[in-house]
């Protein structure tokens, strides 16, 4: 009959290993009982060693699979992998760096305080943690280095996605502490390799979102980014009894660059308006591409003449230099509209189109100037 014994090595069926004979005897059966109890010192010894192995296995392959369930969080999946390298590897510290450009910069660390001490970017020439990522596989090392702070031995294996490798996880143990083997080297590739996969997957993951809430010509945000940000500041300054202020820029005869300069130059324009707006308004506001030649600034916290300031700044930041493009510089002139909740408005919606229709009036007035909306709209 079919029996497991990988079950019954640890169980009591087999006798109890801790009690020894006694030996009141010199001769030949005191020297046995001797010989007994040394051996079943040395097996339950070793009993105790293959069941926290044991353990620590199932332990480790558990949390290797949650680690690359999260595939849409970066960090999380590198925190993870840093704690399992550090538990595999016997190891005090572990750093996940990654590639940026010619050199490699710490991402997240365990324990977590210790990226605080790591050292800042690390050039990829002259580190064993470059020559790691340049070659694609593990290496050993028990000198000083800057990519391993504590300066004992340290061990770093590639985190790679097919050919390309995205940084390296670094293993490090404190100084007078017995060198990593080439068994610790092929543990901790063991972890990385599939961590390489599962960080493809979450930076892949982490592109499309970022695709569907920006505009790939200016780099702003898009329509579906701006109303979204738009009913929740909306609703954020509803419940702290506050103000939201929206504005939004129209090129003026848009149509006629493109006629006169292409619609390369025009994309040109386009890309250069939006890096110009996004330098002139506070970090806390949202610019977005509202569509075709207009875009939109959401400014949480402005009341209606805050927000008219700040889209005057916008508007003298257009005007001041023209703007550079392929076969010379373009002068553009910008009409601005802009609205506040809930002075003209009671909705995120009816804000869009209160700054809308200033925009509009700002057109009808002549062009190239900043306007209010002056009615409430429902």
């Amino acid at each position: 009959y079919w029996r497991d014994w990988s079950s019954d090595v640890c169980s009591s069926d087999l006798g109890d290993l801790s009690v020894r004979l006694p030996v009141v005897r010199t001769d030949e059966v005191g020297r046995l009982a001797q010989s007994f109890n040394y051996m079943a010192g040395e097996l339950e010894q070793k009993l105790t060693e293959i069941k926290h192995s044991r353990d620590l296995l199932a332990d480790n392959v558990q949390r290797l699979g949650d680690a690359l369930q999260r595939t849409h969080d970066l960090d999380g999946l590198l925190a993870t992998v840093c704690a399992l390298s550090a538990s595999t590897t016997e190891s005090v510290r572990a750093t996940a760096w990654l590639v940026e450009g010619s050199s490699l910069v710490p991402r997240v660390a365990w324990p977590p305080e210790s990226l605080r001490s790591s050292a800042g970017r690390v050039p990829m020439k002259g580190t064993f943690l470059g020559r790691v990522v340049a070659t694609g596989v593990p290496a050993w090392t028990g000198a000083p280095d800057k990519s391993a702070s504590l300066g004992g031995p340290a061990l770093a294996a590639p985190l790679q996605r097919g050919s390309d490798t995205l940084g390296a996880i670094v293993v490090e143990r404190v100084p007078g502490s017995p060198a990593y083997s080439r068994e610790s080297g092929a543990t901790l590739a063991s972890i990385t390799g599939p961590a390489g996969i599962a960080m493809d997957n979450a930076l892949l993951h982490r592109k499309a979102q970022r695709r569907s809430v920006f505009d790939p010509l200016t780099g702003v945000g898009n329509l579906r980014m701006l109303t979204t940000t738009l009913r929740a500041e909306v609703e954020r300054a509803r419940h702290f009894n506050r103000c939201c202020s929206l504005m939004i820029l129209d090129i003026d005869h848009f149509r006629d660059i493109n006629s006169l300069y292409g619609h390369a130059a025009g994309d040109q324009v386009l890309a250069g308006l939006a890096a110009r707006i996004a330098a002139s308004v506070r970090l806390v506001d949202r610019v977005a591409r509202y569509g075709g030649e207009e875009f939109a600034v959401v400014c949480p916290e402005l009341d209606p003449a805050e927000a008219v300031a700040a889209a005057e700044t916008v508007w003298n930041a257009v005007r001041n230099q023209p703007f550079e493009v392929d076969g010379g510089s373009i002068v553009v002139r910008v009409s601005i509209g802009v609205a506040s909740w809930p002075q003209q408005a009671r909705t995120s919606t009816a804000l869009l189109r209160a700054a809308d229709s200033a925009v509009d009036e700002a057109k009808r007035l002549g062009r190239d100037q900043v306007v209010l909306s002056e009615r409430l709209s429902d």
